[in-house]
Order: C-alpha cells, then structure tokens, then sequence
C-alpha cells in the first residue's frame, strides 16, 4: 500500500522580497537604536490595565515610514497595510492595526514622533548622511479621507458641545435625553422630537444631526463624541469648517484647483543623499507664512543658523523674510516674473518686493 504525504508549507519572512539595501532597512535600524538608546519611551506595560498590543515601537517605524511614503491620514495607513504591503508586513510584524489604533497613538505618542525626528537628524549628521548646508524645501497638498458633507463650523461645533452638555442628564422619562434615545433607537416620541430635530438641524446641520444620532446608536456614544468634539476643537481654525471624520484635515485647495479636505505636508531635505531634515503637517492653506516656522524647526534640528534653504515663490512672506535676513540663514527664492527654475534662483537679498 503506497501512502503519500503532504509536505510542510514553509511561511515565508516578512521582508523576504525586499533587498537589504531597501530604504525601510534604514529607518527600522535607526528606530531601533533610539529604542535602544531611549528605553524610558518605550516602558509600556506598567501593570496597570490590559497590555497594548499595538505598541510604540511597533507603531513609531510604521507611521514614519508611512510619513516618508507621503501616507499622512489614519485613514490612509489603514487601506495601505490591507493591499499587503510587504514593506508594511515587516514593520508592524504582520499584525493589523485599525484607524483607531493608529488615530490613538498619534494622539498619545505625538512627542515620541518629534524625538524620534530629531534623533534622525543629529545622528545624521554625526555620520555624514546629512551636512546641514543645503536644504530644499517645498510643501504638497494631499487629500483627506474625509467626506465633504461631514463637516462643521466652529459656531455649529460650539452650539452642538452646549446642547450635549446641557442636556445629557436629562435622562428621566419625561426628559430630552431620554426622549432622544428612544426616538434614535425605537422611533419612539416622533411627534415630539421631530420638529426638535428640524430646528436643530437648522443650528447644527446635517454634520451635527449625524453627531448627535451617534450619541444614541454606538456604545459608549456620549464619550466617543465628546472626545470627537474635543479633537474638532482643537483644530478650528478660523471660520472654515470642520471635518467630522478628520478634524486635522483642513479645507484648502488642491492642485487642482479644487476646494476640499486636505492635508499641507511640508518637508525639507538635506543636499547631501537627500535625507528629511524636517517634516510636518499644517493647517495653513498656502505656503505663504511657513517658512519662518520651517526655519525655527530647522535651527533647532540642526542645532544652527548658517545654512542655505532654498524655496519656491509661494513662500514669499515679506515679513518672515525680512526677520531672516537678519539672520545667518541664507534664503533662496525664483523670480516669480521669470519663472526660473530653482536651480537658477537667487539670493533674496537681491529680490526686489513684489
């Protein structure tokens, strides 16, 4: 009697079909260097609760080198792990965090990210792979995972926050919240609520009403949307509205011309090999007043002021130019009129104001 069996199936590694000289090699050493040389950051599991299993060093190489892909958005992240990425796979150790893990650590871990930025300088620096004399900076806008119609205005997001907190212990049978519930959950006081709800969705609109509906329809909905409305707060910026979905996308245009949620990523590499010397998301919708705030950053990673950084013309800003000329920083800038190239711009101190 012949007999067969079935071999073993042999799973492949995580990184198998990445060379060893891939980019993502280079940042996972450097990240476990400062793991190394900063274990105070990484003291998780203190005894107090459930273990997190997506941890801070797991999450820190993931996010940065999503940063490094230009994927900012928690939304982003996600979908980028699901289409199996293998450089996402040897990472995060094939383990699958949500936009809400991912959405919890840049909330906890957001000064983690800024030490782990600046070690990445000097210890460039130290080792040749960064010279500090030359930097190019530009910024890029991306667009949010955000729907349009989900949105507030700072004076919807306030009147919404005061009708929870005036009313969510008006929980007795005869009491709005009460009332509320029901009418979410089992249709209940429809002729009562109703014309409420129209008067409110004149206040708050359809963003807000939607808000409102998730208190009574998710578990642990008042606490889930207050922190919602806290984060949303945080990121008001004028009167422009207010993503629901994403709070740090912000309404600007894109390159196409086009108004909607986005994201304004700055980054400025070093002339060397390339490497990021600075990188963050802002709320402005231009360029305009950024470069001041790009030099401050960039005298504190660099730990001086005599380097040269070179800038389209959307960074004009007569005011923060005229605080660096001041300065050891050298700024280079096109002609607007000429549209020159940036590798013929010139000195600023020989623009004459627009």
């Amino acid at each position: 009697m012949s007999t067969t069996c079935q071999s073993y199936c042999t799973l492949k590694n995580p990184g198998d079909n990445m060379s060893k000289t891939h980019e993502l090699y280079t940042l996972y050493y450097l990240s476990e260097i400062f793991k190394e040389l900063n274990p105070r950051f990484f003291n998780e599991n203190d005894g107090l609760g459930r273990p997190r299993i997506y941890t801070a060093s797991i999450m820190l190489p993931f996010v940065q080198w999503g940063h490094l892909n230009k994927i900012i958005s928690c939304r982003d992240l996600e979908n980028w792990w699901t289409r199996n990425d293998d450089t996402c796979n040897f990472i995060l150790g094939c383990k699958k965090p949500g936009k809400s893990s991912i959405n919890e650590f840049l909330n906890d871990y957001n000064y983690l990210i800024d030490e782990f930025d600046k070690f990445i300088v000097d210890f460039s620096l130290k080792i040749g792979l960064m010279k500090g004399n030359i930097i190019y900076h530009d910024g890029t806008v991306f667009k949010g995972y955000c729907n349009n119609f989900k949105r507030l205005y700072a004076n919807q997001l306030y009147f919404l926050r005061d009708f929870i907190l005036k009313y969510r212990h008006d929980t007795d049978k005869n009491g709005l919240w009460f009332k509320l519930d029901k009418f979410f959950n089992n249709d209940e006081f429809k002729d009562e609520i109703e014309p409420i709800l129209k008067k409110l969705k004149d206040k708050i609109r359809v963003g807000g009403i939607y808000l409102l509906k998730s208190i009574f329809k998710q578990k642990n909905g008042l606490k889930k949307v207050l922190l919602k409305i806290k984060h949303m707060e945080e990121n008001v910026k004028g009167n422009r509205p207010i993503s629901i979905v994403d709070p740090e996308a912000h309404s600007m245009l894109d390159k196409n011309g086009e108004w909607g949620f986005n994201y304004n990523f700055q980054s400025g590499v070093d002339d060397e090999y390339g490497m990021i010397a600075v990188h963050y998301i802002t709320q402005s919708p231009n360029d305009q007043k950024e470069l001041l705030i790009t030099v401050n950053e960039l005298n504190e990673r660099l730990g001086k002021k005599d380097y040269i950084i070179v800038v389209d013309h959307g960074y004009w800003h007569i005011k923060s130019l005229e605080e660096i000329y001041n300065s050891p920083t050298t700024v280079i800038i096109p002609v607007k009129t000429n549209q020159k190239p940036i590798n013929t711009a010139i000195p600023i101190s020989t623009i004459n104001s627009p």
